[in-house]
């Protein structure tokens, strides 16, 4: 049974198949760039509470709406409207990371055993621990996080 659980629970591959490959590189630089282009209310991104400043290594954190998230990149569901803002993130959702300038700095696919981070700086990444691997070289870089089971 303990082999069944980590063969449906296999964070890697499912990183893989939700970031990896020409399709989702194109997918994920057309979000990008629709994003860094856009701007956030007319896109009905959502500001994010932060608990402590820079609490995602941004100082400024909004989630998108899932009418943004490409449905090819797995089960993130994003964040649907309500009248609650700022809101409290949960995992599942996708966040815009901004820098003091207001500029996008990357896109985070926020989940508790893996997720991906999209950004045009390669040395930027997720604060949450795990490992990291990158899935596409620039000029957007898009990395997956593996966390897999809790400590």
């Amino acid at each position: 049974m303990f082999f069944l659980y980590h063969l449906a629970t296999d964070y890697d591959g499912t990183a893989d198949r939700n970031f990896r490959g020409p399709a989702k590189a194109a997918l994920l630089t057309a979000l990008y760039e629709k994003i860094e282009g856009g701007d956030p209310a007319d896109l009905g991104l959502v500001e994010v509470y932060l608990t402590e400043p820079a609490e995602y290594g941004f100082p400024k954190t909004r989630a998108l709406p899932q009418n943004l998230i490409p449905k090819e990149c797995g089960p993130w569901f994003g964040h649907l409207a309500s009248e609650e803002e700022p809101l409290l993130p949960s995992w599942g959702e996708v966040l815009a990371h901004y820098d003091d300038d207001d500029r996008l700095q990357a896109i985070e696919f926020y989940g508790s055993r893996y997720g991906g981070f999209v950004s045009r700086d390669p040395s930027l990444k997720p604060t949450m621990r795990g490992r990291l691997k990158r899935l596409n070289e620039g000029p957007i870089y898009i990395t997956a996080r593996i966390t897999g089971e809790p400590d």
